[in-house]
């Protein structure tokens, strides 16, 4: 599994993108009334990669974050995208 957590100009998580398998990413976004918890954040950015499609992660994510976030998240959301093309994901199980 790739992970990335998105960090806000004074290096706190605000958010975590995961790809589980090959254009299987998800996302979790903390409101800005919260505290960022990573083992939540990363409980639902995978549930949300196993159970929608990398578009409708993309529209929820880039529909709901503000304008600043976004800015932010995008760059990541690349290079996480990018990774899952080519990340060994059953490299385990071939064994």
């Amino acid at each position: 599994m790739v992970v990335r957590y998105v960090r806000d100009e004074k290096n706190n998580p605000f958010a975590v993108i995961v790809a589980t398998g090959k254009n299987k990413i998800g996302l979790s976004l903390c409101s800005p009334e919260d505290k960022f918890n990573k083992k939540e954040g990363l409980r639902l950015a995978t549930e949300r990669a196993e159970k929608f499609s990398k578009e409708e992660n993309i529209y929820s994510a880039f529909s709901s974050a503000p304008p600043k976030k976004l800015a932010q998240i995008c760059p990541v959301w690349r290079k996480v995208v990018e990774r899952s093309q080519y990340f060994p994901f059953n490299a385990d199980k071939a064994l």
